[in-house]
């Protein structure tokens, strides 16, 4: 009998207001075409706009069986808990995501009840920067959930996230520690336009001041046609201040912000960008960048990011967020000859077709749970 693997997550594609969302389906797609496990997710319509799937009802889609449950309370969605209750006793593992979402918490106690096998995807959630938010708080759930976490494998995604586990939950932590794999989308088919796309959540991790910073330090780029697209719902606190910021640094002419972007609107912006800019502090993976170079779109990634293969490739570049290193990689691309950046373009799928096709790599995680007594 193969192995049968329930998932909960807070929120899941077509929802897109965040990484979990988007990576979790693409996994979902490569193990239910993979034909060997039989996978059960239980979520909500949290950030699924009306209408796009039916609600409180099993669905069987090409990414497994899925109910996607209406709750007014996604931090605590008690419909999802009731669900899993139901659900947990035909599981024999079950996979989790993001160690302080309250649901994943109760759902973790409840496997322990029913004595299941556990993964539990920690979704950046204990990196420095993203622990020290609330850290009292997490470290009160870490010191409860340190008597119970031998119970359960967890999942990371790079070697940072690797020791940002240990370091939370202890050295002798059982962790298995698997990249991102995407479901390459259909490349659309557009032509390139002069401007550098920032899209993604605001946050202060990502670092969108050392870009606006770099802007005004940039030889060429207020001289030139260029302009910046920001993508992303700024109406928080950071968000206000990274819209100040631009006012002050006199760059409204040369920086626009698009707010939420999602769908087709979105692929159709990623695949015309000249190129995409993840200045981020820290990133467990940065789903974006493999979006963009699906696109046929380069990247600029910070060393923050596991995104070295930009380097390898060709495909980019891998380098520090100061505004400084910012502004010479900006002005590198408006000055570089036609022919060199088409040679990055075209490295650009290459990267992600070989590294991180979730239909030709889905091998370790089908190893993970079918072997999972070895992990």
């Amino acid at each position: 009998m193969s192995p049968k693997v329930l998932f909960v997550v807070g929120q899941l594609y077509p929802g897109e207001s965040g990484g979990v969302s988007i990576s979790l389906y693409w996994l979902l797609k490569g193990l239910y075409a993979s034909n060997r496990l039989q996978i059960k997710t239980i979520t909500t319509t949290y950030g699924v706009k009306p209408g796009l799937v039916p609600e409180n009802q099993w669905l069987s889609t090409d990414y497994g069986e899925v109910i996607y449950l209406k709750t007014a309370f996604i931090f605590f969605a008690p419909e999802m808990i009731k669900c899993f209750w139901k659900e947990i006793r035909q599981a024999d593992i079950v996979h989790l995501s993001s160690i302080f979402y309250p649901p994943s918490i109760i759902c973790f106690f409840i496997c322990l009840f029913f004595k299941k096998k556990i993964i539990w995807s920690t979704r950046g959630s204990i990196d420095d920067v993203e622990f020290h938010k609330k850290g009292i708080l997490k470290k009160i759930v870490l010191a409860i959930l340190a008597f119970f976490s031998k119970s359960a494998v967890f999942h990371t995604t790079s070697d940072d996230e690797t020791l940002f586990a240990r370091k939370r939950l202890g050295s002798d932590t059982k962790i298995v520690q698997i990249t991102n794999y995407m479901a390459l989308p259909d490349p659309v088919n557009t032509l390139k336009e002069h401007f550098f796309l920032f899209i993604g959540r605001f946050h202060p991790k990502k670092g969108i001041e050392n870009l606006l910073y770099a802007l005004g330090r940039s030889k060429y780029f207020m001289s030139s046609n260029f302009i910046l697209k920001i993508a992303g719902d700024y109406e928080n606190e950071y968000g206000k201040t990274i819209f100040e910021l631009h006012k002050e640094l006199h760059l409204q002419s040369k920086v626009t912000f698009l707010g939420s972007v999602t769908g087709e609107e979105k692929q159709n912006l990623l695949a015309k960008a000249y190129c995409m800019l993840m200045p981020s502090y820290s990133e467990n993976f940065g789903v974006v960048a493999a979006e963009a170079l699906a696109q046929y779109t380069p990247v600029v990634a910070s060393i923050y990011t596991p995104w070295q293969s930009l380097n390898t490739y060709e495909a980019g570049f891998w380098v520090d967020n100061s505004p400084e290193t910012l502004a010479q990689v900006i002005d590198k691309l408006i000055t570089m000859p036609t022919a060199d950046y088409e040679s990055i373009v075209a490295q650009t799928r290459k990267l992600v077709d070989k590294e991180l096709n979730v239909y030709t790599n889905i091998q370790p995680w089908l190893n993970t749970y079918i072997n999972f007594k070895d992990v």
